[in-house]
Formats: structure tokens, sequence, C-alpha cells
């Protein structure tokens, strides 16, 4: 009888554990995503942005940065309160901001440049945004 619950506990335990181990690939990506303007200045040799370009990438994030935080505070609130309509829609919202930023970043690098800086990100979350209770956590 012992063995039967201490193989029965194995089979229930084991793969929960195995679920909560750490990301081990950089596609196996938990957590809030880097900081767009983060990954751009601590990559910017990496990606090759001179001071000039990399500059003016970080002034166009700073200044659309807020709208888009704001969008994700309204779409946690909304999950909080249990309306998946509003938060989804929010999320939908902040998800179409930020692909409109990442355009506007786009346009300003070589296509060298662009690639270099797609290797180095996190894969873009589903098409119509976050739905509930996944995304981004907490503020940064």
């Amino acid at each position: 009888m012992r063995r039967a619950l201490l193989a029965f506990a194995t089979f229930l335990l084991v793969p929960a554990a195995l679920a909560r181990e750490p990301a081990s690939s950089p596609g196996d990506h938990r957590g809030p995503p880097p900081r767009l303007s983060e990954v751009l200045s601590d990559n910017a040799d990496t990606i090759g942005l001179d001071a000039d370009t990399l500059a003016a990438l970080e002034d166009l994030i700073a200044a659309q940065e807020p709208a888009i935080e704001a969008l994700h505070d309204q779409a946690r609130a909304a999950r909080e309160a249990g309306d998946d309509t509003t938060a989804r829609a929010a999320f939908q919202q902040a998800n179409q901001a930020q692909h409109a930023l990442m355009d506007q970043v786009e346009a300003q690098l070589t296509e060298d440049q662009d690639q270099a800086l797609h290797e180095l990100l996190p894969p873009p979350p589903r098409e119509g945004g976050c739905p509930p209770g996944e995304g981004r956590q907490g503020g940064r």
C-alpha cells in the first residue's frame, strides 16, 4: 500500500515540480519582457547603433512608453475587477501601440541592425493581446 501511495504521489508531484523550473532557453520566456530601451542600450554595439541613433531611439521610446504602460495598467485593473472584456481590449490596444512603436524603431534601423535587434528580442505576444491572467505581471 505504501509503495502504491508513493508511486501515486511521485506521479502527481514530479510533473508539477518540473513545470516550475526556470526557463532554460531563450525561447522559453517567463515574466515581463525586457524593455526595448534596455535591449537597445545594452546591445548597441551588437546591433551596430551609433550614439546619435541610440539617443534618438531612446527619446522615441521614452515619449511613447507612458501611454503603453497606462494601457497595461488599465488592463491589469480591469482583469483584477473581473472585467475580461475591458482587459482584453486594453491588452489589445497596448499590443497595437507596442507594434506601432516597433515599426517606428525599425524605420530608423538598417536591415542588418533590424535583424540583429530581432535576434535579441523575445517572441512577440499572441495576436489580439494577452488574455486576462497572462502577459505582463506587475509594473516596470
